[in-house]
């Protein structure tokens, strides 16, 4: 600081000239201005801007805090948006995919296969129609003949006798004597004593007269 020697008024260190008298201003020390205005010695500059530069810094590490805590905040939103964003992104392809599975008709029962064509066979009634009438003809006509011929058959003996009689040679070596023997398609018929008898073809060696 500076002082004017005549009428000891303070200036600072920037005046060169007292405002009142024009008198060159003196360096003066912070003792001789704290007596001369009684008033306690001010700390030096050097300790005023030490303590302005902690008050600053005080200050800005208040205020920085604030702003920290409103970046952090920003910060961990963003980071929030992020990830949630791209959890979405990867949980919709596996939703998708479980609507589409879940979206799947129902898959149709099969239809029943259509049941194979029987053909219809003809009826035994059908196959054997003819050759069963004139299977049933020829058997009616034979058996009209080996009904009344494969037992003994009385008969009258009101004709004439026939004095000659005749002996079947059996093929199995035996021999039958008939009072009348005659020869048909169903075989060799004979007469004794009043009862007619067949026998077949394949049984009978030979015919002879006695």
């Amino acid at each position: 600081m500076k002082r004017c020697p005549q009428c000891e008024f303070i200036y600072p260190d920037s005046d060169e000239a007292c405002d009142f008298d024009q008198t060159s201003l003196v360096l003066v020390a912070e003792s001789e201005i704290a007596a001369i205005t009684n008033t306690p010695a001010r700390p030096a500059l050097s300790d005023l801007a030490a303590t302005h530069s902690k008050k600053f810094e005080n200050r800005k590490s208040r205020k920085a805090l604030p702003i920290a805590a409103a970046l952090g905040l920003v910060l961990g939103i963003v980071v929030f948006g992020v990830y949630f964003a791209v959890h979405r992104q990867m949980t919709s392809p596996s939703v998708a995919q479980s609507n589409i599975v879940t979206a799947q008709p129902v898959a149709q029962a099969p239809s029943p296969s259509p049941s194979p064509s029987v053909n219809e066979s003809p009826s035994p009634e059908e196959l054997t129609g003819p050759a069963s009438n004139s299977t049933s003809s020829n058997s009616k006509t034979s058996t009209s003949h080996t009904t009344t011929s494969l037992g003994p058959v009385s008969t009258s003996e009101t004709g004439a006798k026939n004095t000659d009689h005749k002996v079947i040679l059996l093929t199995s070596g035996g021999k039958v004597e008939a009072d009348e023997v005659w020869r048909t398609k169903d075989g060799i018929w004979y007469r004794r004593d009043g009862l007619v008898t067949l026998l077949k073809k394949n049984r009978v060696k030979a015919i002879v007269s006695q």
